[in-house]
């Protein structure tokens, strides 16, 4: 179980003494892309916002855009003719050619009813950067992106997705991975990883560990989202710490002023419905959400990448007013369940059964032992009907201390990596 105690590490004052009259920009590397998944989006909010609260003398900002890869014909035209032409005739071929993923008309208007691209614009400053990532035989480079500080999490940005099915060191760096482990920071910048996630319990390959090894050596300090993460770098020989997520950094009442900022358009008898989110379809094999839709009279329901056509296209506000507002919250989302426990509503976590993503109930075990709620995950539909009839209590004035207690063990990690460059500022 993670320690709610702050840990006492001493301060790498070797990493931070040298560039403390240069810190000014900290730039934040995370999944921020999306236009369904709402935890993705509440995260790199919160980080930003906690970050800017309290350390406001930073030019705080999370990059947006995924590196451009670039095949070897194309790295010679880009590096021959320059970005603007390379961005020119790129756009030309797109318009020409059409885009090759056409969406549905009823996706678009999904997408544009959930206006997450809004929700970026006003509430998120962006940093656009024009990184590129060249991938070349037997070559792979990242072209350096400035900036004093860089912050990498939170979310699963260290799984190894894209790899498959190259499992070797090469391999991954042909994936995502190095932009998440920062390759593209200058040598002088200042690395630090807050909550980030494997989305595992182990790593799969010997492969995988030498990659994490060299990756994260140069970074001043790591944390990790789940008490899984810390095993799997304490076996490389990397030190890390585990914290809570970032949306766990704001409070309830941060997030109420958020859902009192905007217009919302709520489902009628939301107080006396169940509130279910979903984020793909591996829960109880994918069939839970049309089950549950038929057998209850009061269900309001927000589908992410599953989309059945009766479910609620809710904003990212009237998301967070669903969750705070519903009699009863069923998810097997991870920030679907923070935010449960934030708004102190009662929920049920679906155990993840499909036997290929099982790794990922890993997220939960951390999250619900902290809060000492791991009986409010069930896996099967019939186990879900009985613990609905039975309805057993939580003890919400427990939770929220301990809520209190997990918040002030991030917040005093990035104090500890954050307040000297902070200091140095006039």
């Amino acid at each position: 179980m993670p320690n709610l105690n702050t840990p006492k590490l001493p301060l790498d004052s070797s990493k931070c003494t040298t560039k403390q009259h240069k810190a000014k920009t900290l730039r934040i590397v995370t999944f921020v892309f999306c236009e369904e998944n709402y935890g993705q989006i509440l995260q790199a909010y919160a980080l930003q916002r906690s970050l800017r609260d309290n350390y406001p003398k930073f030019d705080t900002k999370v990059i947006w855009g995924l590196p451009q890869a670039f095949s070897k014909k194309l790295y010679y035209f880009h590096r021959i003719c320059g970005d603007s032409i390379y961005r020119f005739v790129r756009a030309c071929k797109k318009r020409v050619l059409g885009s090759s993923i056409q969406e549905s008309q009823a996706e678009l208007d999904m997408r544009k009813r959930r206006g997450f691209n809004e929700f970026k614009q006003s509430h998120i400053a962006l940093h656009a950067s024009s990184l590129q990532h060249y991938i070349l035989p037997q070559k792979h480079h990242y072209l350096e992106l400035s900036g004093d500080i860089f912050i990498t999490g939170s979310d699963q940005q260290w799984n190894d997705w894209g790899t498959a099915p190259k499992e070797s060191l090469q391999g991954y760096a042909y994936s995502w991975l190095p932009y998440f482990t920062l390759e593209f920071a200058k040598p002088e910048s200042t690395k630090i990883a807050y909550a980030a996630s494997f989305g595992k319990r182990v790593f799969k390959n010997q492969a995988q560990k030498d990659y994490f090894k060299n990756a994260l050596q140069d970074f001043t300090a790591i944390s990790t989202r789940e008490q899984a993460g810390v095993t799997m770098l304490e076996s490389i020989g990397i030190e890390s710490i585990c914290v809570p997520d970032p949306t766990m950094l704001l409070s309830k009442e941060h997030y109420c002023k958020l859902i009192d900022s905007a217009m919302l358009d709520l489902p009628s008898n939301l107080s006396e419905s169940i509130f279910i989110y979903t984020y793909g379809d591996s829960a109880f094999g994918g069939d839970l959400l049309p089950k549950i839709l038929g057998k209850y009279a009061n269900v309001v329901a927000v589908a992410s990448t599953y989309k059945p056509s009766d479910t609620y296209n809710a904003t990212i506000q009237e998301w967070l007013a669903c969750v705070k507002e519903c009699k009863l919250m069923v998810t097997g989302s991870f920030h679907g369940t923070c935010f449960a426990i934030m708004m102190n509503t009662p929920f049920f976590l679906m155990r993840i059964q499909d036997r290929a993503s099982e790794s990922l109930n890993t997220r939960f075990e951390t999250l619900l032992e902290v809060f000492e709620l791991q009986d409010r995950m069930v896996s099967s539909l019939e186990e879900l009907e009985s613990k609905i009839k039975e309805n057993p209590p939580i003890d919400w004035g427990k939770v929220n201390e301990r809520l209190k207690a997990w918040r002030k063990v991030g917040q005093e990690f990035l104090a500890r990596e954050l307040e000297p460059h902070h200091a140095s500022i006039p």
